[in-house]
């Protein structure tokens, strides 16, 4: 998926309209009758011909830079600016000395001790050494892979558990109490 730092939209017009007469008041011709009525009838459009300044009110009203209107060939661009977070960052300083100190459970142990012996090992075999749901298993292996203890080479069917460093550390650990 990728993210941009704006929404570009292009709004179909007639020739005789400017962007000056797009942000007044102007009556507004929808293309496709039968959708926008669905859309009216649905609640989606409230009133015609004021899309733009309620875009325009409502990024102010979010402390948000107003969108840029440019005229093109027979329409309308509509560019949307976004806040840029350093989304890497937000939460690391945060999470560190939290998620430092949770120790697995015995059952996630367990399940790391499995991996660690037979890195082909599936879900379903898991479940039926343990004796253990697959909810269970699955739960377990996600905690070990958000922990970055284990991460999966190849596909699900015939791929292999690899055991990151970390994993093995906190395996050794374990082994010898």
């Amino acid at each position: 998926m990728n993210f941009y730092d704006y929404f570009c939209s292009q709004i179909t017009t007639d020739n005789e309209d400017t962007i000056d007469t797009l942000l007044g008041n102007h009556s507004s011709k929808p293309r496709n009758r039968n959708i926008a009525n669905v859309f009216y009838k649905a609640g989606f459009i409230e009133a015609w011909g004021r899309g733009i300044n309620k875009i325009r009110h409502g990024m102010e009203a979010a402390k948000l830079s107003t969108p840029m209107f440019e005229s093109t060939m027979g329409g309308v661009a509509v560019t949307i600016y976004r806040k840029v977070h350093n989304v890497g960052t937000v939460n690391d300083g945060v999470n560190d000395g939290v998620n430092d100190d949770v120790k697995l459970s015995v059952t996630e142990y367990r399940i790391l001790n499995l991996i660690v012996k037979s890195p082909v090992i599936t879900y379903l075999e898991i479940m039926n050494h343990l004796n253990l749901s697959e909810a269970t298993v699955t739960r377990g292996i996600r905690k070990l892979r958000t922990r970055l203890y284990i991460t999966r080479k190849g596909s699900d069917k015939t791929g292999i558990w690899i055991v990151t460093n970390r994993g093995k550390q906190e395996w050794m650990a374990y082994e010898t109490k």
